[in-house]
């Protein structure tokens, strides 16, 4: 199931808590990287657990993502 079929059938909500569920069955290992996107940083839990590693933030202006999005299914 895609993103945007999640959001529509289940809500943003049980999405963010699937990514959670995600991140804590991989937070625990050691040289990995894991790519999220901007909302699991929401959340304190999520957010506590980045920082147990080298977190690397990749600034984009609302301008931009909105063209890159555009034309497509993303919430």
């Amino acid at each position: 199931m895609s993103i945007p079929e999640v959001f529509e059938a289940e809500g943003e909500e049980a999405f963010r808590v699937a990514e959670a569920q995600v991140l804590d069955s991989v937070h625990a290992h050691v040289r990995i990287v894991v790519s999220t996107g901007g909302g699991l940083v929401m959340r304190n839990q999520n957010w506590s657990k980045l920082q147990t590693g080298l977190v690397v933030y990749l600034k984009v202006d609302p301008e931009v993502i909105m063209k890159r999005i555009e034309g497509t299914d993303r919430p």
